[in-house]
């Protein structure tokens, strides 16, 4: 047998190893991205990023918030899949113009993106894009804690063509009934 992670088992013995089994999508040539954010007081958050150039295949943007693997790591036994978040809302939007600022009616919201999470919103909530448009950007999650959640913080993330800076920026100021 070889080290290089490929196994067989019997579908009996992976019912009973794993309770929970994640797909993911591989790009060899992708470059992956990311910032931790801290929940606002507001509840929701905008986080501001760069795109270069136009991403000419599939590119991904997602919130990811804490799960069983960090917990365990931790020595957290207690950790149930419910014990952070029941739902979490996600979205991407452009100013259509840069001098007037994130005042209604100057935001766009960026539509085309096929929009994946679970059904308890267990640890990724994700938009992809088969093509994205450079620019600048702000990503928004609206994270509805479950009351155990004690960390409120998660990460903002791209995987995709390209690296893509998030900026920390407190200057957008507007409501999240602005984007819908």
């Amino acid at each position: 047998p070889s080290d290089d992670g490929i196994f067989w088992m019997t579908f009996e013995d992976m019912v009973a190893t794993f309770d929970q089994v994640d797909i993911c999508k591989v790009d060899d040539n992708a470059k992956f991205s990311y910032m931790q954010v801290d929940e606002s007081e507001a509840g929701y958050a905008f986080v501001k990023f760069t795109v270069d150039n136009y991403c000419d295949r599939l590119t991904t943007f997602a919130v990811t918030q804490r799960g069983c693997r960090t917990e365990e790591a931790e020595g957290n036994t207690n950790f149930d899949l419910n014990s952070y978040t029941r739902q979490v809302d996600v979205g991407i939007i452009k100013l259509a113009s840069n001098s007037k600022g994130p005042v209604p009616g100057n935001i766009i919201k960026v539509d085309g993106g096929k929009k994946e999470r679970s059904p308890y919103a267990l640890r990724d909530t994700y938009l992809e894009f088969d093509g994205f448009e450079g620019g600048t950007y702000y990503f928004y999650s609206d994270i509805h804690w479950n009351g155990k959640a004690a960390d409120k913080t998660f990460c903002v993330n791209c995987y995709g063509p390209q690296k893509v800076e998030f900026i920390a920026d407190e200057s957008l100021d507007c409501n999240k009934q602005d984007i819908r």
